[in-house]
């Protein structure tokens, strides 16, 4: 390294294995930092160079013909293709037409399974494995994992979408992975659903796409088959998603610890570095000695980090996959780039807090320096002024960005997680500054306890480097931790809130089963008398310019456009909801100013069938928190099947009987208030596993470097507390001060973390106000309280260790500095 000499290399070795124990502490966080590092990245590179396990539900067709949206993308059942185009597939060569469809059987046998016609089996290289294939329409075919599990020759009670019926189980095929499978005749699948769903066609693509349309179909060959597969196959977004946050995350407090840590190993030795002053060390050759001394040290804990973050990677990926964040196929293989970057990040974080506070120790006068160790006001730096303001101004220009151009935004954790970890990573660098003014407040009630607790709060007040660096880990453990709970919280509950303000109805009907309702559900609904019913259908609608310039493909909620203002009923920002004409359709006001809409203008939607109609802008609503960027009429051509609906008693009527005969027809109905909470509570579960991992592995870490940083303070403070024993202080006492005085760090920390949670909350909490009124504003106490217990036990016992340990050494060793 440029400027380190042979004289300073053997400066910084002679150095390292002499004081050897005050390096052990960077030495953990360093390479336990690097060990986290190398780990993310590592499963982040394989989600992206992970080969998928290739086409599965269509592995033996050449081709497959499958419905698009208008950018192209395909899309899953119950989405089917026109008719005109499954006849042009069919026309090219053999073809086999696969329906995709939900069943349950109450007998544990396909429970939440997939019904196809038995011709599509071979698609996926069913086998059978007893009986025979389905020969008439009341018999089936299940898959299973033996032929001892399958009831031959039973008849099965099984619910399909045109109701219940009971059906003889004449074979059994080999289970796969990627559903569970209950093949009828093909004549009983398609009686069944009509839609078509895929079709597979044994000639080329080339061929095929010359003869089927590419603006409502998509002609899938070789690798490209496996878009055809049922979502579960082939998943690797949601664990892309969730690596790419938690690298981020862990990347950033690794650096902002590590700088920290390696800032304040230097700065305890601000008394050695002034004697090597005062004996004519000139600041340069102090700064290169300290800068060989960070390199030796850091070299050696990043190498062990990067070879322990091989065996943590597959750990953590092992870990995601058990936990369904992750298919089972997804590899994580031998990267060596990560393991380079993470070793690079390591040293480099190292270096540049270890070059910050040797630069500034060593510009000190050496009378100054050894005066400064013995009470040390706190002074930030230039650097740190400027990078801690840098990032708070950040956080508040994305915040300030969401709430211009896309409020909605500030409900999903997934785009608004920046300002919370920015939040706290800005007023972590201020601690320094932040700490005499919080600190007087924490500890103003302990000058009523007597000669102890003032000692203890003067120490505090007096030890400003020392409480900092006990303080940043709280506060990125704390503050990340509250204010992206907080900010998840906030989200649902407002998403939650939204929701009940836009239903005026008395109950809310979903399937028992599957995602959309069968046609015995929705003609129950739909004429059961004393009720009225609003069926919900959720769509993918893709929007065009009259020219054909693709604006955008949206969820959209298909609606009898007629319940718009009345039973649905969204808050109004342009246009008007009464009386609107069937070719209407309502959008949210993020997708309006996205796509620049304006009332009246007329656009070209599709569905799932290709099928192109025209529809003019009737209003601009509030955009809708957790989904939905359009209403759009519920006879869309290509619109599934309806998914929820809204039932409002009629006046003078009793909703008794009604209720239990659309029970009867398989529908679950709820009120409003119990649904909207079953589904933030569903919410609430689904992210519970991702914050295990985005913010598990940046908590431990910050517990690590809070205990590292104690028993590094603590170890330092030989002579502070070999002078209290000699005055009569007995070993208790001690103790009693130094755990006391931790713990009012961890108070000085929380106090600061809660500032930036709330800093956090309250610029969410405006950003949401621009969709609705009043907005939910509270703090997660409950989280907040056990990851601040968790703080205060770990300083707690960190610093009773390390204050018995420095007792014993100077017990054996007595001081003769």
């Amino acid at each position: 390294m440029r400027g380190l000499d042979r004289l300073t290399w053997e400066l910084g070795l002679a150095s390292v294995r002499q004081r050897w124990s005050s390096f052990v502490g960077a030495f953990v966080a360093l390479a336990v930092g690097t060990l986290i590092t190398a780990a993310s990245i590592h499963v982040l590179a394989a989600t992206t160079s992970t080969p998928s396990p290739g086409p599965q539900r269509f592995a033996a067709a050449q081709s497959v013909v499958v419905p698009v949206d208008g950018l192209g993308t395909p899309l899953p059942a119950p989405a089917g293709l026109p008719r005109a185009t499954v006849d042009r597939a069919q026309r090219v060569g053999p073809a086999v037409v696969d329906r995709s469809f939900a069943v349950q059987s109450p007998t544990g046998v396909g429970i939440e399974a997939v019904g196809h016609g038995w011709s599509s089996s071979p698609l996926a290289s069913y086998k059978l494995l007893s009986g025979h294939r389905p020969v008439n329409d009341h018999q089936i075919v299940v898959a299973a994992d033996d032929t001892d599990s399958t009831p031959l020759g039973e008849k099965i009670r099984v619910v399909t979408p045109l109701g219940t019926a009971w059906y003889t189980v004449v074979g059994a095929a080999g289970r796969k992975s990627f559903e569970d499978a209950v093949f009828f005749t093909d004549a009983e699948a398609a009686r069944l659903s009509p839609a078509v769903n895929a079709v597979a066609v044994q000639a080329p693509a080339s061929a095929v796409r010359a003869r089927v349309s590419s603006e409502s179909a998509a002609v899938l060959a070789g690798d490209l088959r496996r878009l055809a597969d049922p979502a579960a196959v082939g998943g690797i977004g949601r664990a892309r998603s969730v690596v790419q946050m938690t690298t981020g995350l862990s990347v950033l407090v690794v650096v902002f610890v590590l700088i920290a840590t390696f800032a304040f190993v230097v700065e305890q030795r601000a008394r050695e570095l002034a004697l090597l002053s005062l004996v004519g060390a000139s600041p340069a050759r102090i700064r290169r000695m300290v800068r060989a001394e960070t390199v030796v040290v850091g070299a050696a804990a990043a190498l062990l980090g990067c070879l322990l973050g091989i065996p943590a990677s597959l750990l953590l990926r092992s870990w995601m996959v058990a936990n369904r964040l992750a298919p089972e196929w997804f590899h994580v293989g031998f990267h060596p780039g990560a393991l380079v970057i993470a070793f690079l990040v390591g040293i480099a974080a190292a270096v540049l807090g270890s070059a910050a506070a040797s630069w500034r120790a060593s510009r000190a006068q050496p009378l100054d320096a050894l005066r400064e160790t013995m009470a040390s006001p706190r002074v930030m730096s230039p650097v740190r002024w400027i990078l801690g303001g840098l990032i708070l101004a950040v956080a508040a220009t994305i915040a300030l960005v969401f709430a211009v151009i896309s409020p909605s935004s500030a409900a999903n954790p997934g785009t608004y997680f920046e300002v919370p970890i920015l939040c706290a990573a800005g007023l972590a660098i201020f601690s320094p500054v932040l700490v005499r003014p919080v600190a007087r407040v924490v500890t103003w009630p302990l000058m009523r306890f007597g000669a102890l607790a003032l000692v203890l709060r003067q120490s505090t007040l007096n030890s400003g480097r020392r409480v900092a660096a006990i303080v940043t880990p709280v506060v990125l453990a704390v503050g990340m931790f509250g204010g992206m709970i907080g900010m998840q919280n906030a989200g649902r509950d407002a998403a939650a809130r939204q929701r009940t303000a836009a239903v005026q109805a008395d109950f809310v009907a979903t399937p028992n089963f599957g995602s959309t309702f069968n046609l015995p559900a929705v003609s129950a609904l739909r004429h059961t008398g004393g009720i009225r019913s609003v069926e919900v259908t959720d769509e993918v609608v893709t929007l065009a310019t009259k020219g054909g310039i693709v604006l955008d493909t949206v969820d959209a909620r298909g609606v009898d456009l007629s319940a718009l203002g009345d039973v649905v009923t969204p808050h109004v920002r342009q246009g008007s909801l009464d009386a609107l004409p069937a070719n209407a359709i309502v959008v949210g006001h993020d997708l309006a100013a996205s796509a620049d809409l304006r009332i009246g203008q007329p656009l070209v939607a599709w569905a799932g069938n290709g099928d192109r109609v025209t529809v003019d802008v009737a209003a601009v609503v509030d955009s809708v928190l957790g989904g939905g960027a359009a209403y759009v009429p519920n006879d869309l051509p290509g619109s599934m099947t309806p998914g929820t609906a809204f039932l409002r008693t009629l006046p003078g009527k009793s909703a008794t009987p009604q209720l239990k005969e659309l029970r009867d027809a398989g529908v679950r109905i709820e009120p409003v208030s119990t649904y909207v909470a079953q589904a933030s509570q569903a919410e609430k579960q689904d992210s519970h596993l991702a914050n295990v991992v985005i913010l598990g592995i940046v908590v431990a870490y910050a517990l690590l470097a809070l205990v590292n940083t104690l028993v590094t303070s603590v170890s330092a403070r030989r002579r502070e507390i070999g002078v209290l024993s000699l005055t009569g202080a007995t070993h208790r006492q001690i103790v009693c001060i130094v755990v006391s005085e931790a713990v009012l760090a961890v108070a000085v920390g929380t106090l600061v973390s809660v500032l930036s949670a709330g800093a956090v909350l309250g610029l969410q909490h405006l950003t949401l106000s621009r969709i609705i009124d009043h907005p939910p504003l509270a703090l997660p106490w409950t989280s907040l309280c056990q990851i601040v217990t968790l703080c205060t036990a770990t300083a707690a016992l960190a610093a009773t260790v390390a204050a018995w340990r420095t007792l014993a050494r100077f017990e054996t060793t007595p001081i003769s500095e």
